[in-house]
């Protein structure tokens, strides 16, 4: 059977099937993972069919796979996470495709992250003071609900490929269409 997962999810399938996961060296990554890149193998996987070269997609993770698990490949990566989308063959016949990005999340989905983890991304260096991080969630609250505000499509330098939600949700819609319609659910 084919199976998805997003962020934790990747992490979870990379450890149950083999793999490793760390906390990320580099720091947490949010709330976009900016110019991940296509593999060799991802450019031509049905997972990232119509994805550019280069995009960028919501995240939102401080963690990241180590080891890959056997039978894997790497289908995107970028400077922060080596590891951003994986295909790998499980020991029973089925697939697990996954990314470390979420295309699932919104602009909403971003700002309630961002306001969860105010004091730590403080911590982190995200911002001197948790109302910072304050403005910058109601910003992407703002711009969920008007998708239209080039003011702030700007000032957070957020592409086509997150603004428009069939774009943004790719990898799902490739998944549903190329994985799961070839492998229909038998009960």
């Amino acid at each position: 059977m084919p199976v998805w997962g997003s962020c934790w999810g990747l992490q979870l399938a990379a450890v149950a099937l083999g793999g490793a996961v760390r906390r990320n060296p580099r720091g947490r990554e949010l709330p976009i993972a900016r110019a991940i890149t296509l593999t060799e193998a991802g450019r031509v996987h049905p997972l990232l069919a119509s994805r550019p070269p280069i995009f960028d997609a919501l995240c939102s993770h401080i963690d990241e796979i180590e080891t890959l698990p056997p039978n894997s490949q790497v289908l995107a990566t970028n400077e922060l996470s080596a590891i951003q989308a994986i295909a790998t063959q499980t020991p029973w016949r089925g697939s697990f495709l996954g990314t470390q990005y979420h295309p699932e999340h919104t602009l909403a989905v971003s700002a309630a992250l961002m306001e969860m983890r105010a004091t730590e991304l403080v911590e982190e260096g995200f911002a001197t003071e948790p109302s910072e991080i304050g403005a910058i969630a109601a910003d992407y609250r703002a711009l969920d609900a008007e998708p239209t505000r080039r003011d702030l499509i700007w000032r957070y330098r957020i592409a086509s490929e997150i603004m428009d939600p069939v774009r943004r949700t790719t990898e799902i819609g490739n998944w549903l269409r190329t994985i799961v319609k070839l492998h229909p659910f038998r009960a």
